[in-house]
């Protein structure tokens, strides 16, 4: 704030200096009118934003018209002005924005760079203005203005995909379905084109955050238009979890035998790499570069002919109707749309791809439910709640897994035929759920009603076994590596116990956890005595996970809101350098370089499966600690959806795991992982019943849902 004021001063002596008719004298008045604004954005001020708008006047006041810096000034001038309105909420600052942003494009000429983005800033405005005065011309103004500034093919993709997100959206409300599902599959596709695997990973967190629901809606948008199932479930792969797909792309590439892209990469320019080893990494790069190289050589119809190369070739990036068929070949698949627009769910199975209109499930509702778990969740961790806090809490979120029970999981099994547990003997049935959105912090592997009025089989987890996936190209990149690379029985563990913790509370019962693990690791199931750590370092806990088989984790972690690839597992230096999700993802043992990737990780920590509900934008690239070891190479993760508070559960829940494992020794199928978090949690569901009045029916949720499965 010191330079910032600093500049403030100098600009007006600047001014002050100046003689009227100087000619530098209202670019000094635009700079001045800049260095107030910066100041409102820090200060809120609504002092500082009225004399950025003062001098941002006078400086075009004081400009000729044929000055070409004036143009930009008009247009900053209207961007500074909607900041008062955002402010102030007053219909005319908001009239006086847009009057300021058509003047500017009025005397903007039509080839200007600007121009996309100055059509895209008036259809906000005017978005604002529907709704204060729901004209209708405004909605129609708002949507002309997003379709003007999508067809800039040469304007920065970011501009051009949020118009057409906006565009989009106002399309479907006007029952516009084709045209919206048109629009935003380009968006879609165009978003392959800068999602460039050599950015740094915040880098592309801030740019795919940008495009929060782009993916969800041109799935509802397609459904709603009639292309099918499949369609729309390969377009919501190319638009969700575009960061782990550019990693676990690459790997693909190399363990898939089929040529994936057998034309064009020549014509991009792939040099000596086979087909085979194309990824979406090496595709947007080489695009980039022949785009750039086009453009100077062979003009704009050479350009074109790229563009529509690389949107045709990013839909075979996605699974094929064989490969997702094939991904179903343990147990059905069940992906979640979720959007303003309509929920569906998507429905994989080896019979093929169908979808259901989920009718009792509402966006608004969606996000309801997840701001009470959390909620509820914040509550349950804090230290001792009352008996009072504990039961309220409790009745919550029953009534959430209700909820999701009749809205969601009731019609979803009854769909894909299981209407009732298992019959005696049988095997469990296995599902996997791929939410999207704000759903994928709901505990759907728990939906049901638990109580009386459900007999005790209305439930999920008393009819499948659930497991998780952030999106089908994650399940299938952990399908394809053949589970003989894997060591089985698995030779090497590393067990991590934070009992004490710098700076955090103390967990008293690591110490037994890690010792049953050990015990049962010891007995058959590991062929080496695990290595134990206690309170190590983020150094030594590296060392150990580039070897081992099996990791378990038993600790505190931390999420960070604001940038989820910083969330760390909590060891004895965390505070100097923790171990973040960016270091687990680095480790990358799963390349076809690596004879022997790792098996399982367990991480006996809160929260480690889903991301802070403050960072909503990056919802669908589920960048959590669980999907980090995913993409470290681990076969099968276990991790929390929130903090278990009663460490004796923990135990228990560690304990029964283990024990189911032991009893697939001789072969460990994938199975086995699955059906060790699922008997853990009937295990403590079970305990928790009938021990105080609160949990008499149901059990205590917050103790036998927390653990969930991801894998194979």
């Amino acid at each position: 704030m010191e330079d910032l004021e600093q500049a403030i001063r100098r600009a007006q002596e600047a001014v002050a200096l100046t003689h009227w008719r100087h000619p530098k004298r209202a670019s000094y008045l635009n700079g001045l009118g800049n260095a107030w604004a910066w100041k409102y954005r820090r200060t809120k001020d609504p002092a500082d934003i009225c004399q950025a708008i003062f001098y941002l006047e006078l400086a075009i006041d004081f400009s000729p018209p044929n000055l070409p810096d004036r143009l930009s000034w008009l247009s900053n001038l209207g961007t500074i002005s909607s900041w008062r309105y955002e402010q102030t909420g007053a219909l005319s600052d908001l009239e006086y924005a847009i009057s300021r942003t058509e003047q500017a494009m009025k005397t903007m000429p039509d080839n200007h760079p600007n121009r996309a983005l100055s059509h895209s800033s008036l259809g906000d405005l005017l978005c604002c203005r529907h709704d204060r005065t729901r004209r209708r011309l405004d909605i129609e103004g708002s949507l002309r203005h997003y379709k003007s500034s999508w067809g800039f093919v040469n304007a920065p993709p970011v501009v051009r995909i949020k118009a057409a997100h906006k565009a989009g959206g106002i399309l479907l409300s006007l029952d516009g379905w084709q045209e919206s599902s048109e629009l935003l599959q380009q968006a879609v596709h165009l978003l392959q084109s800068i999602s460039a695997g050599n950015l740094q990973q915040q880098d592309q967190q801030h740019m795919l955050g940008e495009f929060a629901g782009l993916a969800t809606l041109a799935a509802s948008a397609a459904l709603q238009a009639g292309r099918g199932p499949i369609h729309t479930l390969r377009l919501l792969e190319l638009g969700r979890g575009v960061m782990a797909g550019l990693r676990f792309g690459s790997h693909r590439d190399a363990l898939s035998p089929r040529k994936r892209l057998p034309e064009l990469p020549e014509r991009l320019g792939q040099g000596q790499d086979s087909p085979n080893s194309t990824s979406s990494r090496q595709l947007t790069v080489n695009v980039r570069e022949t785009s750039q190289q086009c453009c100077k050589t062979e003009g704009a119809n050479q350009m074109r002919t790229i563009r529509q190369s690389v949107r045709s070739t990013s839909l075979l990036l996605s699974p094929t109707e064989i490969e997702l068929q094939s991904a179903a070949s343990n147990g059905p698949i069940v992906v979640i749309n979720t959007s303003p627009a309509r929920c569906d769910a998507l429905l994989v199975s080896n019979d093929g791809v169908r979808s259901i209109h989920l009718h009792g499930l509402r966006y608004v509702d969606i996000v309801e439910k997840a701001q009470l778990l959390h909620s509820l969740k914040v509550v349950r961790a804090a230290s001792s709640p009352s008996e009072e806090i504990v039961r309220r809490s409790s009745d919550h979120m029953v009534q959430i897994l209700e909820w999701l029970w009749l809205a969601a999981a009731s019609p979803i099994l009854a769909e894909l035929g299981y209407r009732g547990p298992p019959r005696q003997g049988d095997n469990w049935p296995r599902t996997w759920w791929i939410p999207t959105g704000l759903l994928s912090l709901l505990p759907l592997h728990a939906a049901g009603r638990h109580g009386a009025a459900g007999g005790g089989t209305d439930t999920v987890i008393d009819r499948v076994i659930s497991s998780y996936s952030p999106s089908l190209r994650a399940l299938l990149h952990t399908q394809q590596r053949p589970r003989d690379d894997y060591r089985i029985p698995p030779r090497d563990a590393l067990l991590v116990s934070m009992e004490t913790t710098p700076d955090c509370s103390s967990l008293h019962k690591v110490g037994a956890e890690v010792t049953a693990v050990t015990r049962f690791l010891s007995s058959g199931l590991c062929l080496k005595r695990p290595t134990v750590m206690q309170q190590p370092r983020k150094e030594q806990v590296l060392a150990g996970l580039k070897s081992c088989d099996i990791f378990h984790f038993a600790g505190h972690a931390m999420s960070d809101p604001a940038d989820p690839s910083k969330s760390h597992l909590l060891l004895q230096d965390w505070q100097q350098d923790p171990l973040t999700v960016q270091d687990l993802t680095e480790l990358d043992r799963g390349g076809i370089e690596n004879p022997h990737p790792p098996f399982l990780a367990y991480l006996s920590a809160c929260s480690t499966g889903i991301m802070s509900p403050a960072e909503s934008r990056l919802y669908d690239e589920s960048i959590t600690l669980m999907t980090a070891c995913q993409m470290a190479g681990f076969r099968h993760t276990v991790g929390s959806l929130w903090d278990v508070c009663d460490d004796d559960h923990s135990v228990e829940t560690a304990s029964e795991f283990y024990k189911a494992l032991g009893r697939e020794f001789e072969t460990l199928e994938d199975s086995a992982v699955a059906l060790g978090v699922h008997s853990a949690a009937r295990h403590i569901r079970d305990m928790t019943r009938g021990n105080s009045c609160f949990f008499s029916e149901q059990g205590d949720p917050f103790a036998w849902a927390a653990f969930i499965h991801m894998g194979p």
